[in-house]
């Protein structure tokens, strides 16, 4: 059985947000996304909500905090080993996938260019991380 998809996209690009938002459409069932447009504005989220049933999206190009700052961020939250944030770039910048391992991400995603790889990638994302995946809940 899957469990409600919640996914938070952090990303600047009106582009891929586009293009995300569109594969979603094509998912069944559809996940919750919230879009959030900087590093800045996800730290501030994990401080007000528990993200730990979230799957996190993080592109490292961004304006105010980028996306390997933001990972080092999270490292201070103590339920950090719980979330579950992935590097989503452009990037295949070896020391860029090593370094967001070291912070902590669980995966490093290079974003796809068409609308059928993304639906590809969040059908198989979903698959996994929402059906497959149990999320750490305190008892």
């Amino acid at each position: 059985m899957m469990t409600k998809a919640e996914i938070i996209l952090v990303e600047d690009d009106p582009d891929d947000v586009y293009l995300f938002m569109s594969a979603c459409e094509h998912l069944e069932p559809q996940p919750h996304v919230a879009v959030l447009g900087n590093g800045a504005e996800l730290v501030q989220l994990v401080e007000q909500e528990d993200c730990r049933d979230k799957v996190i999206l993080i592109d490292l190009n961004m304006p105010l905090m980028d996306g390997l700052e933001t990972m080092a961020k999270l490292n201070a939250f103590p339920e950090k080993d719980t979330l579950c944030f992935i590097g989503f770039t452009t990037s295949s910048n070896q020391n860029d996938v090593k370094r967001a391992y070291e912070l902590g991400a669980k995966s490093f995603i290079s974003k796809p260019g068409t609308l059928v790889e993304m639906i590809d990638l969040l059908q198989t994302l979903s698959r996994y991380w929402f059906k497959f995946n149990r999320f750490y809940k305190e008892v």
